[in-house]
């Protein structure tokens, strides 16, 4: 059985798709489409702006979320996952993937955020770098054909991901990464800044 966990974290939303709801439609690809389709019928905060795509023409899942989900403003709130790496992240803060999150930019992935510890972390991406390539392939037209989620590779762990990346600095990069477990911290960053002969606390949850 084919378990699938769908978030759509929309303006503090947060909807999971249980095991059952899988068995309702069945385990095949078409089923597991047509799953989200209800799911996101009856839980995306966008669900009127869902276009009238056949379900049961996408290879996968995410490739069916990411034809319909509203891109104006989901940007990233709406993937699917395993129940498993639902239920870790939810009980202990751990999802498995490379550690980091990112932003749509113009014809780039702008990092907001590395989690100290993670894979991304290990091979020296830090917030602010603009990541240009994934496994080899412009993120200007893997976003442009709708297939950035599917960029990334599958979520498991030993998964490997090449990517080109622009420094702060404007120095040109490669790293591998290999996806493993990782925990999200509490707070992700803390800081004393000088300002004026002032000590002040800077933190970021």
């Amino acid at each position: 059985m084919h378990r699938l966990a769908i978030a759509a974290i929309v303006a503090g939303l947060v909807a999971a798709v249980l095991p059952g709801s899988a068995q309702a439609q069945g385990c095949s690809v078409p089923g597991q489409n047509l799953t989200v389709r209800d799911i996101m019928e009856r839980h995306y905060l966008w669900y009127r702006s869902i276009p009238g795509v056949d379900p049961t023409r996408f290879s996968s899942p995410a490739a069916y979320l990411e034809a319909i989900r509203y891109r104006s403003l989901d940007r990233g709130f709406s993937y699917i996952a395993s129940r498993e790496a639902t239920d870790a992240y939810y009980s202990a803060s751990q999802f498995v993937g490379l550690g980091l999150s990112t932003r749509v930019e113009a014809s780039a992935l702008r990092v907001l955020q590395v989690f100290e510890g993670s894979p991304a972390a290990d091979a020296g991406l830090r917030r602010g770098d603009s990541i240009r390539e994934i496994n080899g392939n412009s993120v200007a037209q893997v976003i442009a054909a709708g297939g950035l989620d599917e960029a990334w590779g599958e979520t498991a762990v030993g998964v490997t991901v090449e990517v080109g990346f622009v420094t702060r600095a404007g120095e040109d990069k490669r790293v591998q990464m290999s996806k493993r477990l990782v925990t999200i911290p509490t707070v992700s960053l803390t800081r004393v800044i000088n300002v004026d002969g002032r000590a002040i606390g800077y933190f970021e949850l």
